[in-house]
């Protein structure tokens, strides 16, 4: 049996989470992903059109974030 994760579920669609933790992985700075992020007209988790650093730092702190890691690139 999995474990039942506790708060509200993600907003953030995976495909975009993905792109997120691929730019990190591949040595973007959380500045650079959101230049990326924001001209390519994606909006940004909870809707809003801008992206901020704290944005991204959220993202890469989630469960969500370390399971796609895990899955993407065992250690």
């Amino acid at each position: 049996m999995t474990p039942r994760r506790r708060g509200r579920p993600s907003q953030c669609p995976d495909e975009v989470l993905r792109r997120v933790l691929t730019m990190y992985r591949d040595g973007y700075t959380q500045r650079a992903i959101c230049a990326a992020m924001n001209e390519g007209g994606i909006p940004t988790p909870g809707g809003a059109v801008r992206w901020w650093p704290s944005h991204v730092c959220r993202l890469l702190a989630t469960a969500t974030a370390r399971d796609i890691m895990a899955e993407l690139w065992p250690t």
